[in-house]
């Protein structure tokens, strides 16, 4: 499902962008050892990324520029990272780095999925 706005997105408190979020978090649980290597990776993607949208370094994660921005640093580095170590890419990783790659957002999943497949989000 697409939508058309940055201000159309639901924000973090939503549940299925919670969901998503804590999915994050669960892959990073499995892979990072070494948190603060981790948190400079993930801020000079940032600092990268950052350039192709919208980004206010004023605002934070309710501001959906920033949030996608944040979650595309952590797809691209957990992907990274993963096969780096020749683990499987979990299943909701690669959906979310094939719409990123398109220049899109998947800033939430759709309700009744797991993010498993490419269909399973809404899109910005």
């Amino acid at each position: 499902m697409y939508t058309d706005t940055w201000e159309e997105w639901l924000g973090p408190e939503d549940e299925l962008v919670s969901l998503l979020n804590d999915d994050l978090t669960k892959f990073c649980d499995v892979v990072v050892n070494d948190k603060q290597s981790w948190d400079k990776v993930i801020e000079d993607t940032v600092n990268y990324l950052k350039k192709f949208t919208p980004y206010d370094d004023g605002e934070d994660c309710y501001f959906s520029p920033n949030s996608a921005v944040w979650q595309a640093a952590y797809v691209w580095q957990l992907v990274e990272l993963y096969d780096s170590k020749e683990l499987s890419i979990p299943p909701q990783l690669s959906a979310q780095l094939y719409w990123f790659k398109k220049g899109n957002w998947p800033c939430s999943y759709t309700r009744n999925s797991n993010g498993e497949e490419i269909e399973d989000y809404i899109i910005l």
